[in-house]
């Protein structure tokens, strides 16, 4: 894709917040979509650059409009942040998947297939997701 710099970002706990802010900011800048997709690992919501705030679904009118892999623990403390990055996402172009750990990125084989098997999707979605849908992220 031309309008396109990178394939995609990712991002685990902050790292994840980071990429989902820098997607935003760029959008509401009017840049080109950086990315063709995003995967968030134990992800808190993004942070808003000039109210120093969170930003969330259902108090903004921001969303993220690629491909998101959203990999979730149940037992993370921030497991509610987690979904509330997953809620600003286009639920047409989001997966998630709850591993039920805390703060991690689980190695048990089972979470590994399954982590892969999301992570691949995403990038399937973001192939077919190219010529279907078009406008700002």
């Amino acid at each position: 894709d031309a309008e396109t710099s990178y394939d995609g970002i990712l991002g685990f706990s902050e790292g994840a917040s980071a990429a989902a802010s820098l997607i935003l900011r760029q959008s509401a800048q009017g840049y080109a979509k950086p990315f063709k997709f995003a995967f968030f690992f134990c992800g808190p919501p993004p942070l808003d650059y000039q109210d120093k705030g969170v930003i969330l679904a259902d108090e903004s009118g921001a969303r993220i409009n690629i491909p998101t892999a959203h990999i979730v623990g149940s037992r993370d403390p921030g497991y509610l942040g987690s979904l509330a990055l997953y809620n600003l996402c286009d639920e047409r172009l989001a997966g998630l998947y709850n591993h039920g750990k805390d703060h991690t990125i689980p190695w048990d084989p089972q979470s590994t297939g399954s982590i892969a098997k999301e992570l691949r999707l995403t990038i399937q979605r973001s192939s077919e997701s190219a010529s279907e849908i078009s406008g700002p992220l």
